[in-house]
């Protein structure tokens, strides 16, 4: 009696990983990489804020909070939040041989890898008020 139970779920699975099997080899192919030379088909994003001359077509832009601080453990902590993400991005085509491959929405991609082109730090400078504040909670 117990042989029939497993035996039934055994086949079950073994249904389920031949339907698995069968979508992998009919979707092989979807995937491909194309390398080529960026050309944008509008007006190319130049918003660097550190570099005028820097231009691209897609552009992400992240701002984060960065705070270290003294738990009341008496330990260190160092936390990182976002505060907010924003992405641009422009029409473009790659450009291999003479062959143009329009590309209208990159951020779809499942690898986007980008280069990070400026960081900037604007660290805080705690007043009195702040030392005496976090000298009575730590």
């Amino acid at each position: 009696m117990d042989y029939l139970a497993e035996t039934l779920a055994l086949g079950v699975d073994s249904i389920i990983l031949i339907a698995c099997i069968k979508q992998f080899y009919k979707n092989k192919n979807a995937m491909m990489m194309i390398q080529g030379r960026v050309k944008p088909l509008g007006n190319p994003i130049i918003k660097a804020p550190n570099n005028p001359n820097v231009s691209g077509v897609v552009q992400l832009l992240r701002i984060k909070e960065h705070v270290i601080q003294r738990s009341t453990t008496g330990f260190w902590a160092d936390s990182e939040r976002m505060i907010q993400e924003v992405h641009n991005v422009t029409p473009f085509a790659l450009e291999f041989k003479g062959i143009q491959i329009e590309v209208c929405d990159p951020l779809a991609a499942d690898v986007l890898d980008m280069d990070v082109i400026s960081d900037k730090f604007h660290p805080t400078v705690p007043s009195v008020m702040d030392h005496i504040w976090g000298f009575l909670l730590a």
